[in-house]
């Protein structure tokens, strides 16, 4: 529920070869090329020789069990004559399965991926077929899935040119549980051993304290505690271990794309040292990544209609446009062509016809203002600085005389910018944001350009000269300022089609971090796209809302046509026109969401691999035996494993007349019941602890929790999210033992497991991150937002984001005066502050701020949200600005 608050401050900062395997089988397997698809990444066959690029290659290990596939990965130009440094990649809960492919679509695989051309390791890509135990569980020693990824290597070192000195052993979330794990019984095996958002039993690191260890870990990790994989390096370290371990303070759980597509740790996990020095992933390396993902096809499992809504107030979009400037063209450099302009004058009595010939343009895109002015129109006014409009060559032709130049440059904007003014229309066609050009205004400053001379120039003809044709094209062209003029309206288009094309690239598209930042599975985020539905400009902003498309949780799931599920009822006519950022989600986007995760088979939970402990106690022997006496027959020693299992999606929906509730205002919303109409609670059981757990009785769960979301201002401007609950959390259970559980009695205290669970589930929510957490400001262009308002209703869930203020507070004993300065406008002031008072700006971009010191200026730069005070240094002397410290 939090986080379904908090993912509404993340939702502005979005607004932004087919063929089978066996096609791709071949001894050489060509380099496809991206987009690919998980399966054409790998081939079935290994090549004699040398492999033309890094590849991916499927594999099958047979032993008494049954055939298991897995995936191996060669380093372009692999000699089989050679030996490579090796890792052994152990994948997360969400791969789980027998096709042998999921593991390449998270953790490693995406790296190597983005990397193949350059990737100078051997992986070996097993996969855990563990579908029913816990989810920390997979890998462990002594499982099927553990002993077989040992088995797996030993298959692959027979058929690849494995370095065994060289070996090292990875793994994420419940791949780090089996690296911990694997790597202290197989300690001989691996030259290393790295974990990400792992854990273990710290009383069994002893064996690995003769090997490097790197362990890193997310200081919001709520699925894996941060305490938990600390645990493991705090004990190793203790036993005289080389271990070390690097904490993320700003990460949660998913550590996939920080650590394996990270430089420092490839570099190490190819020649690992004692001590890892973990350097920050270069955005060299964010953009390789994310251009292979977005490379690869988007196949939408479900269609949300009208899930989400956007209101950009004047404010919002001038924050958005002052960062503008870097989104177009290179670096805010516009340029391009202009057609051959053919003219005709006349001089001395002769008609000439004139041609100007390979026009090009450049300007200095300065200073960007987009503002609603109208319905239906959106103003768009782009500062030009530094223009050139290039003529590449003159031609003028006469009856008995012609004349040729060089190139002619027209300069404008070179004192202050030129404003290249142009009114449109925003629409959408086919889900892409187009703007329909409907005015365009541009007029040179007399005092704001120049033409220069053309260096050569050539006449023919009698009495022409070149000072002749010299002259009289100078006279024409600045004669001609108004053609000049229209001519750089006429590109506007072109300019303004930039433009569009950058925001549907970065405002549309790829909105997987908004579920991220809801999603409480230990499983990868689905896919998540954004269609704009509908658009709207009036006199204070635009309105928008979106469609919401979500890819199948199972990468190889390749649905014809996304099934189009109950929307929202979200509408453009329905957002309130203000001038400030205010973003909405319809409540209906939560159901279809989990139905994803019910479908994929992701919807299960060991309680042992809860997040609050105390809903171990639905695993512990006393306790069941109390609400299924009929387990008390059971032998001495038997073990339990109790499974929760969502198997219809979870709804939200306000609660009316709720007794408690706190009355809703700006900062606290209308009481909502989270519920959870269909659940199950899996009880299995089994005497041998080398045996599987038997079915051995099942309850139908119910449960709806209410609560109210409640924002709170901090004295040092912080804004905190805290969750109420006005009534505690209401859960039903109705058991039954299974059919094959043979017992006389047949007693079921359903109201005690209830009790137990509503216990459980209430500690969990009420303390921690769960109950209450800093909302972190949104950026957006050159801005900063913060959460101000809430409102919850059937129909939406939203939040109004302002610009927080910018605040001088005089804290000295003596007046002083300054004066600010905003972007694109004079200064303003002077302003006067007396001890003790404060001001106040909002703004949405930087303020300038300076003060006349004697002869010089002290002048600083006020971003949105800071807090600065004019008072005496601590070491004394005259007062001046100075941060405030929170």
């Amino acid at each position: 529920m939090r986080q379904l608050w908090i993912s509404l401050s993340l939702t502005i900062s979005l607004l932004g070869f087919s063929g089978s395997r066996e096609a791709c089988a071949q001894p050489f397997p060509a380099d496809p090329g991206l987009p690919l698809t998980i399966e054409q990444l790998a081939v079935a066959q290994v090549p004699a020789g040398l492999a033309a690029s890094g590849q991916f290659y499927t594999r099958e290990l047979k032993d008494d069990l049954g055939t298991h596939k897995y995936t191996v990965f060669l380093p372009k130009g692999y000699d089989s004559t050679k030996r490579y440094p090796t890792v052994l990649f152990l994948h997360g809960a969400g791969e789980i399965g027998k096709d042998g492919l999921k593991p390449l679509s998270v953790g490693l695989g995406p790296a190597v991926t983005a990397r193949r051309e350059t990737f100078p390791m051997i992986v070996v890509f097993p996969q855990s077929e563990d579908e029913t135990g816990r989810l920390t569980g997979g890998w462990l020693a002594g499982t099927p899935s553990g002993e077989r990824a040992i088995a797996i290597l030993d298959a692959a070192s027979k058929d690849f040119a494995i370095d065994p000195k060289k070996i090292t052993l990875a793994g994420w979330s419940m791949g780090g549980f089996g690296a911990w794990s694997l790597g202290e019984k197989y300690a001989d095996r691996f030259q290393s051993v790295l974990i990400a958002s792992g854990g273990g039993n710290p009383a069994d690191v002893g064996p690995l304290k003769n090997r490097p260890v790197w362990a890193l870990h997310g200081a919001k990790d709520k699925l894996v505690p941060l305490a938990s994989g600390k645990a493991m390096a705090d004990a190793l370290a203790a036993d005289g271990g080389s271990v070390t371990f690097t904490e993320f303070p700003e990460s949660g759980h998913d550590l996939t794309n920080e650590v394996f597509n990270n430089d420092s740790v490839i570099e190490w996990l190819k020649s690992p040292t004692a001590q890892p020095a973990y350097q920050p992933t270069t955005a060299a390396a964010k953009a390789k990544l994310a251009a292979s993902q977005a490379a690869r096809p988007f196949t939408p499992a479900i269609e949300i209609p009208r899930a989400m809504a956007v209101r950009l107030g004047n404010r919002v979009l001038d924050s958005v446009a002052a960062s503008a400037p870097q989104m177009v063209g290179n670096n805010g450099v516009i340029y391009g062509r202009i057609a051959d302009i053919f003219d005709s004058t006349t001089a001395s009595g002769r008609q000439f016809s004139v041609q100007f010939s390979n026009i090009s343009y450049s300007a200095q895109l300065e200073r960007v203002v987009v503002q609603g002015v109208a319905p239906e129109r959106l103003r768009i006014q782009l500062g030009l600085r530094n223009a050139t409009l290039t003529i590449g060559g003159t031609y003028i032709n006469g009856a008995r005389h012609a004349a040729q130049t060089s190139a002619i440059g027209i300069y404008m904007g070179f004192n202050r910018p030129e404003w290249l003014t142009v009114d449109v229309r925003p629409y959408l066609e086919n889900g892409r944001l187009r703007f329909q050009t409907l005015n365009v205004f541009f007029s040179i400053a007399p005092d704001n350009w120049s033409i220069s001379q053309p260096g050569y120039v050539s006449a023919q003809g009698f009495g022409l000269t070149q000072e002749m044709v010299r002259e009289n094209l100078m006279s024409g062209l600045y004669s001609r300022k108004g053609r000049i003029e229209s001519e750089v309206r006429n590109a506007a288009p072109t300019i303004v089609a930039q433009l569009e094309n950058q925001l549907n690239l970065n405002a549309f598209g790829d909105a997987s971090a908004l579920v991220s930042a809801v999603w409480p599975l230990p499983t990868s985020t689905p896919q998540v796209r954004l269609i704009p539905q509908e658009i709207v400009t009036d006199a204070q902003g635009v309105s928008m809302v979106m469609a919401l498309q979500a890819a199948s949780l199972d990468p190889l799931a390749k649905p014809a046509r996304p099934e189009v599920v109950k929307g929202g009822e979200l509408s453009v006519k329905k957002i309130d026109p203000g001038l400030d950022l205010r973003v909405a989600v319809s409540p209906e986007v939560l159901g279809p969401l989990t139905q994803l995760a019910i479908d994929s088979g992701l919807s299960r939970v060991n309680v042992m691999d809860a997040p609050e402990p105390s809903f171990a106690k639905l695993a512990d022997p006393e306790f069941l035996k109390t609400i299924l006496p009929g387990l008390r027959q059971l032998p001495a020693g038997w073990e339990a494993n109790t499974v929760f299992v969502l198997t219809e999606p979870i709804q939200l929906a306000t609660a009316s007349d709720l007794a408690g509730a706190l009355p809703a205002s700006e900062k606290v919303s209308a009481p909502l019941v989270l519920k959870v109409n269909r659940a199950l609670l899996k009880v299995g059981t089994r005497t041998d602890a080398t045996a599987a757990f038997k079915p051995t009785a099942e309850f139908e769960l119910s449960i709806a929790m209410p609560v109210q979301v409640v924002l709170k201002d901090l004295p040092n401007g912080t804004t905190t999210l805290q969750l109420v609950y006005p009534a505690e959390t209401q859960v039903t259970a109705n058991g039954k033992y299974a059919p094959d559980f043979k017992t006389d009695e047949q007693t079921i205290e359903n109201q005690l497991l209830a009790d137990q669970l509503s216990s459980s589930w209430t500690k969990w929510i009420s303390t921690g991150e769960a109950a209450a957490s800093a909302l972190p400001p949104v950026q957006l262009g050159q801005a900063s937002y913060q959460i101000s308002q809430i409102q919850a209703t059937n129909e939406e869930l939203a939040a109004t984001l302002e610009t927080p203020s910018i605040r001088i507070t005089n804290k000295s004993e003596e007046a002083f005066t300054y004066e600010t300065k905003g972007l694109g406008v004079a200064w303003g002031g002077p302003y006067t502050l007396k001890p003790g008072e404060t001001h106040r700006y909002r703004i949405a971009s930087p303020l300038t701020y300076r003060r006349l010191v004697g002869s010089t200026y002290e002048t600083y730069t006020l971003m949105p949200g800071s807090r600065s005070e004019f008072r005496v240094p601590r070491e004394g002397g005259a007062p001046r600005l100075f941060e405030a410290k929170n």
